[in-house]
């Protein structure tokens, strides 16, 4: 089973704003499933929402790659597999809008904003 983890999510910034594109094809993950499912935003305008855990079950399993695209905040990841050696571990990232974290199927997943 895999586990969670924080990548690199390029942001190119300029006098416009910034641009950050994101594709899983570019990921080197042969278990990943690049077919995109369904694409989630979630905007939170106050520091220190929380929002999770959420969890899908089969056969609505999912995985997930969040990216911030503005502010910070804290990513709880949390493996739910009982037959897993990792069983109930927590994974807790800080992931700003320069990171991405892979979340695969069988996890929890929540976060805490750390700015408005």
């Amino acid at each position: 089973m895999e586990t969670p983890e924080l990548r690199f999510q390029p942001v190119y910034k300029d006098e416009r704003g910034l641009f950050s594109a994101t594709s899983l094809w570019n990921v080197n993950d042969k278990l990943l499933d690049k077919r995109w499912m369904q694409v989630n935003t979630s905007v939170s305008d106050h520091k220190y929402t929380f929002r999770g855990m959420h969890l899908q079950l089969e056969p609505f399993a999912q995985t997930k790659y969040l990216n911030v695209i503005k502010g910070k905040i804290l990513d709880f990841v949390v493996n739910c597999n009982e037959y897993h050696k990792d069983y109930g571990k927590l994974y807790v990232f800080e992931v700003d809008a320069d990171h991405a974290v892979y979340i695969p199927k069988g996890y929890a997943h929540g976060l805490l904003t750390l700015e408005d």
